[in-house]
């Protein structure tokens, strides 16, 4: 059998004031890799672009701390929405995801994680959504050699079952894009059926606790 082990990760957004002294507790607490949170101010497109001027600076911390950097989780939202439908924005979009790639990749991130939709969404509307959010990941795949993760939604988003989601990543077809399943949001199925469905897709996890009756992100 195989030794197959993931990194202990925390994750930390780059927006806290005290982000140095975040690292070094997680580093004291026997963390070795730090997953880089930029969702903070996803609701304020204005401030976040502000933030993202200091983003560089945030990947040096974490070098020179010694650190890894196991994940990189893109913002989320309208206009980080990899399904969108309408292709000028669609591409937009694309563009901008590819930019942090170019600036994160020297980093050497392992992987970087992406909603692969908002919400809500509805039936009629699921199909035409699901092929953009899966031309958008085939188009990003080929923007960084490492790992595109996209992630486990709840509710009506896209990737909310194991089945959706493996059929997605098995159409994209790309060696570099797998899934990061955050078991807080597998609420239509257990967590560790969900797991061993998806299998040798997933590159890497969030992990915290719910009651499948909505996300809770519960210690676990």
């Amino acid at each position: 059998m195989n030794d197959y082990r993931l990194r202990l990760g925390a994750s930390i957004s780059f927006t806290l004031k005290n982000f140095k002294q975040r690292i070094e507790d997680a580093k004291k607490a026997g963390f070795d890799t730090i997953d880089l949170d930029l969702c903070s101010q996803w609701r304020f497109p204005r401030k976040e672009k502000k933030v993202y001027e200091t983003l560089e600076d945030r990947f040096n911390d974490v070098k020179e701390a010694g650190m890894k950097i196991n994940g990189v989780h893109i913002s989320f939202g309208k206009y980080w929405n990899i399904s969108e439908t309408d292709e000028k924005k669609r591409k937009k979009i694309v563009k901008k995801i590819a930019d942090i790639f170019k600036l994160a990749d020297k980093y050497s991130p392992y992987c970087y994680v992406i909603h692969p939709s908002i919400e809500p969404i509805i039936i009629l509307d699921r199909k035409e959504k699901l092929d953009a959010a899966i031309k958008s990941a085939v188009e990003l795949s080929g923007k960084t050699k490492n790992i595109v993760c996209l992630e486990t939604l709840p509710r009506t988003c896209l990737f909310n079952t194991s089945e959706e989601a493996a059929k997605a990543i098995d159409e994209i077809n790309k060696e570099n894009v797998k899934l990061c399943i955050d078991v807080n949001h597998m609420l239509r199925e257990r967590s560790e059926d969900a797991v061993l469905a998806l299998g040798k897709r997933i590159a890497t996890t969030h992990i915290s606790d719910h009651d499948y009756l909505d996300e809770r992100h519960y210690m676990p």
